[in-house]
């Protein structure tokens, strides 16, 4: 089973748009690896071949606690580069996939700081 790590909603602030994304509303549950991960990023064009996964942290002080969307950052190499469009269709299609940023602006009401 795959290691999810904690992280506190102040610090995705110490993150930038080239080294993690936010998926919102999702769990790893049943995935078994990082590379899994990775590997479903660049299965779908998200990642170049040189952008990779490297932890996967929960995103703590939801206003609603454990009842609360569930939100992970995902930790990323600073090599390569994230595909903009296929990250837009992605959000498009409900799969929630943020540049850090964007959800910072859009999600800090859910949240404590």
């Amino acid at each position: 089973m795959i290691q999810v790590s904690t992280i506190h909603f102040a610090e995705v602030r110490n993150f930038d748009d080239n080294n993690a994304i936010v998926i919102t509303g999702i769990t790893v549950n049943g995935i078994d690896s990082i590379e899994e991960i990775d590997s479903f990023f660049h299965k779908t064009g998200l990642f170049d071949a040189d952008k990779h996964v490297t932890g996967v942290s929960k995103i703590l002080d939801n206003v609603l606690g454990e009842n609360g969307r569930t939100d992970l950052l995902f930790h990323l190499t600073d090599e390569g580069s994230i595909n903009p469009m296929v990250r837009l269709q992605m959000r498009m299609r409900g799969m929630g996939v943020m540049w850090t940023n964007d959800f910072i602006d859009n999600y800090s009401k859910d949240y404590f700081e």
